[in-house]
């Protein structure tokens, strides 16, 4: 699952929808405008998360591939830019021109993104939040 989301990160990060994968060694402030996998770290006021919160594996007519459901989640301290950061990604994924895209060497997937993001509650720090969910098929 996490080799998916990398590789999905990766591929949203070329693209300029998000800021690259949070690394260990990044510190302070070097932790804001970063994408976290799977969860969100609770003293970072800018950033994204990506995580995979279910999957349906192969059928027998699609041995092949599975549906993997992705959230992405925006954090900012102005809720004007938490929107604006959802947002920008939302219209990334319903206007790109190709429904199949090869995000790494060995990895396809389609993205259905049929609804608009979610506001989510406050964070504990009085963040705002906003949520983007979606099926990605992809190989199994």
């Amino acid at each position: 699952m996490e080799e998916f989301l990398h590789a999905l990160v990766t591929w949203l990060c070329a693209q300029g929808i998000l800021p690259r994968e949070a690394i260990v060694t990044d510190r302070g402030n070097d932790r804001n405008d970063k994408t976290y996998l799977m969860n969100l770290p609770e003293d970072v006021t800018d950033c994204y998360c990506v995580r995979q919160y279910n999957q349906r594996l192969h059928s027998i007519v699609a041995k092949d591939a599975s549906v993997r459901y992705i959230q992405i989640i925006a954090r900012n301290q102005n809720h004007s830019k938490a929107l604006e950061n959802i947002e920008a990604v939302y219209k990334f994924l319903i206007n790109r021109p190709e429904p199949i895209e090869d995000i790494s060497e060995d990895t396809w997937v389609i993205i259905d993104c049929q609804k608009g993001p979610v506001k989510l509650n406050e964070d504990s720090q009085g963040n705002y939040l906003y949520s983007l969910s979606f099926p990605v098929t992809t190989k199994s």
